[in-house]
């Protein structure tokens, strides 16, 4: 029978890791107001692209930000703020939307999106990220799409033990592009009471 120490090993390893990128301190709170001046800047530096009107003032961007966050609410989803260490201190470097799904007997499933601020760091990104999908697996099972130019960025999350790869979704993008599809791994089952209480 095969020895099961090289597998804790690496487990062990995962944790360390963890540890070890999470350190500085870093962490996410449900969007509100206070964030709208941190997401005028980011917008005005082009970060929402094609998704947010041009030209807006910043009363209409306001309008516009609360209309979709209380849209994604209204839909059993949810709309969080990423923050981390920055140059600048503690401030939002992401917004992250999640929309849930769950049936009876199955798992809860969260798909996160999420819009970067301009001066987000790839450690930001990185550590922030990290952060929300520990604690997002407690609570269902994160489902991942994402485009090219990010597979090596959530490849690198795969080397976490937080998530992992899982397939491709051809043509699955408007412009006829491919997504890899990674999900969340040692999720919580939720059971059919859970799930209507």
């Amino acid at each position: 029978m095969k020895s099961e120490f090289p597998s804790r090993l690496r487990e062990i390893d995962r944790h360390i890791s963890r540890k070890r990128t999470l350190k500085r301190g870093c962490g996410f709170e449900p969007f509100n107001e206070s964030h709208i001046r941190y997401c005028w800047a980011a917008y005005k530096k082009g970060a929402f692209g094609p998704q947010v009107q041009e030209g807006l003032s910043p009363e209409e961007f306001k309008g516009d930000l609360l209309t979709r966050a209380a849209q994604i609410i209204n839909a059993g989803g949810d709309l969080f703020t990423l923050l981390a260490h920055t140059t600048k201190g503690i401030l939002p470097v992401g917004i992250i939307s999640i929309a849930i799904s769950e049936a009876p007997f199955t798992i809860r499933q969260i798909s996160p999106h999420v819009v970067w601020m301009p001066w987000a760091s790839g450690r930001n990104k990185l550590e922030t990220i990290l952060k929300f999908l520990v604690a997002a697996k407690e609570e269902g099972k994160p489902i991942i799409t994402a485009r090219e130019p990010d597979w090596r960025f959530f490849n690198r999350l795969c080397n976490y033990g937080v998530i992992r790869p899982v397939g491709k979704l051809r043509g699955h993008y408007s412009d006829g592009t491919d997504a890899r599809l990674y999900e969340g791994v040692a999720c919580r089952r939720h059971s059919p009471e859970s799930a209507t209480s």
